[in-house]
């Protein structure tokens, strides 16, 4: 990705906006991962939205990442296969937590977005909306 600097008019500003680079396939979503030791990349999921939280991984297997298009997933951590998925009423902006309840697994995650990275990216993907709105998300695994 690029950086446009150009300056705002009428006012001593400055905006900022990104360029695709070229030839660019139009997705900006990249979740990866990688062999440290080998350095190799075991798999890569990329989509249209970039991401927009942190990822956060658990002793389980499971990858948590949520994405500009208010989507939140679920991937097996050693295959990359998308395993769950959901849409939410805002955009994941936040670090998912794990955390055990009565013996259930849950994941909770924050949305609101309106952040530097809506800003940004709202230049390269114009028909991903942000609604606005802090909210907290928590899911629960079934009970065994």
């Amino acid at each position: 990705m690029n950086f446009v600097w150009r300056p705002k008019e009428k006012d001593w500003d400055i905006a900022y906006g990104l360029i695709p680079r070229p030839n660019s396939d139009g997705k900006f979503g990249r979740v990866q991962a990688m062999d440290v030791i080998g350095r190799k990349d075991k798999w890569v999921q990329r989509g249209r939205a970039p991401e927009s939280s942190a990822a956060l991984a658990t002793a389980g297997g499971l990858l948590f990442e949520g994405s500009r298009d208010r989507s939140f997933k679920a991937f097996d951590s050693t295959t990359g296969k998308l395993l769950w998925q959901t849409r939410l009423a805002g955009v994941p902006n936040g670090y998912p937590i794990s955390y055990a309840v009565g013996g259930r697994q849950c994941v909770a995650v924050t949305t609101g977005g309106g952040g530097p990275n809506d800003s940004a990216w709202q230049t390269l993907t114009p028909e991903i909306r942000n609604p606005g709105g802090t909210t907290l998300f928590v899911f629960c695994a079934p009970k065994k």
